[in-house]
């Protein structure tokens, strides 16, 4: 069986991250949530700009998700990918490998991302607290994907 990359784009409380882990059950994929990595990595830090923690965790993981990708093993990616260069970047990757790429597209209402942000925020495990003003700046700076090729999942 060939395997797969699944890029996973959206805002905070779009489903990424319940979606992969059904996704990676059902296909046998190895999940990958930037959030847990960073987590596991830096902990509760912040002393290191976030921006530097997501790029050294990403260039950490790269080797570990060739490797799987060439061995067969399908790859989620629950990164957010708020930058399409970023999405183009990993989607060649996967082509210099020979594996096919699914870009897909997370959306929901306003609404119903302040709703889920603020039950997540709630939760005694919850590794990335995201308030309204935060939640504001991502919407800001996220590039909606507007490829053809993009699958879009609305929640």
């Amino acid at each position: 069986m060939q395997s797969t990359l699944f890029i996973f784009t959206g805002l905070p409380g779009t489903g990424k991250t319940t979606y992969a882990k059904t996704l990676a059950v059902d296909t046998h994929a190895k999940l990958f949530s930037l959030d847990s990595e960073m987590h596991k990595r830096y902990g509760d830090d912040d002393h290191v700009d976030l921006e530097i923690r997501e790029q050294a965790t990403k260039d950490e993981l790269l080797p570990e998700i060739q490797s799987l990708l060439s061995a067969g093993t399908s790859v989620i990616l629950d990164y957010g990918f708020y930058k399409q260069k970023e999405r183009e970047k990993y989607k060649q990757i996967a082509e210099h490998i020979g594996v096919p790429s699914r870009i897909m597209y997370f959306a929901a209402p306003y609404e119903t991302l302040l709703e889920r942000i603020g039950k997540r925020n709630e939760e005694e495990d919850n590794i990335h607290h995201i308030d309204k003003e935060i939640l504001d700046i991502l919407i800001e700076r996220y590039e909606i994907p507007e490829s053809e090729s993009v699958e879009i999942i609305e929640t």
